[in-house]
């Protein structure tokens, strides 16, 4: 049921992600990290550390990639939203998707695959919504069932079905380039 579960929310966010392939409508090129901004920092974003690695959306790909040794699984494809290829990079609870710009990859998407991994402030598949809203307050947006916290040029969202989140995904907001 977990294993079905889990396909489920990745299936869910998948459809969700196209969906925005062709949307133009957040642009914001400001960057900057989730924790500790210095005084020069005009805005916040969200970053991710995982396994010690600090992944930043909107930054380069290649140094995080590499930081991050060797993947379980690569996928890459044409985008639909950007010049080049859309790459996929799966790690242990863990996917990373990348966007090229200026012939340089770059973060786009952060997704949680399981409940071994959590976010930076501990919520995990599976956690219940309340859980979300005492780590992360309550300035989100909803659409059907699709909580999004926005800092700066980026997005973190959580799929909630039954009071049950089923999908956590951090995410860029970029400038679509087609």
């Amino acid at each position: 049921m977990l294993k079905k579960t889990i396909i489920f929310s990745l299936m869910i966010f998948l459809l969700l992600t196209l969906i925005g392939c062709g949307n133009s409508d957040e642009i914001n090129e400001e960057s900057s990290q989730e924790e500790d901004v210095s005084e020069e920092q005009a805005v916040e974003s969200y970053t991710y550390i995982y396994d010690g690695t600090e992944i930043k959306l909107n930054t380069e790909a290649q140094p995080i990639i590499d930081s991050l040794g060797e993947e379980i699984s690569y996928f890459e494809s044409e985008s639909c939203a950007f010049p080049g290829l859309d790459k996929v990079y799966t790690y242990p609870g863990l996917e990373i998707q990348t966007y090229e710009k200026d012939g340089i990859d770059h973060i786009l998407s952060i997704n949680i695959l399981d409940d071994t991994i959590a976010t930076n402030k501990d919520i995990r598949l599976f956690d219940s919504f309340s859980k979300v809203e005492e780590a992360y307050g309550e300035n989100y947006e909803e659409e059907t069932g699709q909580y999004i916290y926005t800092k700066g040029n980026t997005k973190l969202s959580f799929l909630v079905k039954d009071d049950e989140v089923i999908a956590i995904e951090y995410s860029a907001i970029v400038e679509e380039t087609n």
